[in-house]
C-alpha cells in the first residue's frame, strides 16, 4: 500500500502518518481500434452507525412453556376420561377429582385456573361450594358447571352461585374441546402480557 502525498509532508515533519489508501490504476485496453479505459472499483467499506442503545424485547412464551391446571368434580370414570383425553390433546393438566373436600384442597395447592363441576355429583351443593372457591387466595380464573338438562333446579342453582358458565351435559358435551381451548388461549395471553410487564422495554 502507498501512502499520498500528505502522508510525505506529515513524514517530514515527524508527524503521524494517516493510512490512505492509494489511488486506483487506470488500465487501458486497445480493441478493435478502440481505446477502452478501465477504472477498478475501490472495496466499499460499510461502517456501522453508532448504536444508540440496546432494546430488551420481551420474552413470549411458547406453547409447551405455557402451563394451564384445570380441576375437574365428577364421579364419572367414562366422561371423565374423555375428557382427560381431550385436555391432553391440548397440552393442559387436568385433575379428576370424587369430592368437593378435594376439590377444594386440590384448588388451594394447584392453583387451578380453570374448575369444571358435575352438578350430578351426590352430595355436591354449588350454593356452598363456589363461593369458597372465589375466596381462595388465587382463585380459578373460571368455574364451569354442567348437569343434565331436566335438572333445572341445580342449573339455576350452580348460576346464582356464581359460576361462569352454566351448561347442558350435551352441550357441554359437544363444546369441550372449544371450551378447554379458549381458556387455554386466554391462560397463553396473559401470560404474555405478564412477560411485558415484567421485562418492558430498556436502553442500555
Amino acid at each position: 500500500m502507498r501512502t499520498s502525498q500528505p502522508n510525505y509532508r506529515r513524514r517530514q515533519q515527524g508527524r503521524p502518518l494517516k493510512n490512505v489508501m492509494a489511488p486506483a490504476k487506470r488500465t487501458t485496453q486497445h480493441c478493435n481500434d478502440q481505446t477502452i479505459v478501465r477504472t477498478p472499483r475501490r472495496p466499499v467499506i460499510q461502517r456501522r452507525k453508532p448504536a444508540w442503545g440496546t432494546q430488551l424485547m420481551p420474552h413470549t412464551p411458547t406453547r409447551t412453556e405455557i402451563q394451564m391446571s384445570v380441576l375437574f368434580l365428577t364421579k364419572d370414570l367414562m366422561f371423565s376420561s374423555r375428557v382427560s383425553a381431550c385436555a391432553q390433546t391440548l397440552g393442559i393438566d387436568l385433575s379428576v377429582v370424587a369430592d368437593h373436600e378435594r376439590l377444594l384442597a386440590s384448588a388451594a395447592r394447584e392453583q387451578a385456573q380453570l374448575v369444571l363441576l358435575d352438578l350430578s355429583t351426590p352430595g355436591f351443593d354449588p350454593t356452598q361450594i363456589v363461593p369458597q372457591l372465589r375466596q381462595l387466595a388465587c382463585p380459578p380464573q373460571a368455574i364451569i358447571a354442567y348437569g343434565p338438562h331436566v335438572h333445572e333446579a341445580k342449573l339455576a342453582a350452580a348460576q346464582e352461585a356464581g359460576c361462569d358458565e352454566v351448561l347442558a351435559r350435551g352441550e357441554f358435551n359437544n363444546r369441550m374441546a372449544e371450551i378447554l381451548a379458549s381458556h387455554f388461549a386466554a391462560v397463553a395471553s396473559r401470560a404474555g402480557d405478564d412477560a411485558k410487564v415484567s421485562n418492558p422495554q430498556e436502553r442500555t
